[in-house]
């Protein structure tokens, strides 16, 4: 009895080595691409609630008035910001495909060579790309300066909030 029983146990977390039918599933670079593009889909919509709220504030401002042309500039720059947003999640979307295509398609190999799925190494490079990729594109060293100042008058806060708690 006690022999079937150690032997079913061990054949149950030994014996049994499948592939995984949706490799994608457990890529976090194609879950994170998913949900940036859930909250770009999301930000779409905000922005055409706006653009729709624009353009009822355009219909209905008077003929040849500053109140029609300030509803005009608002309501055109609503359909852009909208218009970035599509584009933006149409563009996620597409990559999101592509990686689980290519997750498709090295799956069976890594399987086969009984490597890790997923590729840490992977995830850690897409972590920095984005990073990169979000980073302000001007660089202003009196905003430096203020993180700078910020953090370290954190720093001083907390040490002294730990010195009074000490006694």
């Amino acid at each position: 009895m006690r022999f079937g029983l150690i032997l079913f146990l061990f054949l149950s977390l030994v014996g049994c080595r499948r592939a995984l039918e949706h490799p994608e599933a457990s890529d976090p670079v194609y879950r994170d691409l998913k949900r940036e593009a859930n909250k770009t889909y999301g930000m779409f919509k905000e922005k055409e609630k706006k653009a729709l709220a624009a353009r009822k504030a355009f219909d209905e401002a008077p003929i040849r008035t500053g109140q029609r042309l300030d509803a005009q500039d608002e309501y055109f720059a609503s359909l852009h910001e909208q218009e970035k947003y599509a584009e933006k999640y149409r563009y996620l979307v597409l990559k999101a495909e592509l990686r689980q295509k290519h997750d498709a398609a090295i799956y069976p190999q890594v399987f086969k060579d009984k490597k890790p799925w997923p590729d840490t190494e992977q995830y850690q490079e897409y972590e920095v790309e984005k990073r990169l990729a979000n980073a302000p594109k001007e660089w202003d060293p009196n905003n430096r300066i203020k993180q700078r100042q910020l953090a370290s008058e954190a720093k001083k806060k907390a040490a002294e909030s730990a010195a009074e708690e000490r006694p």
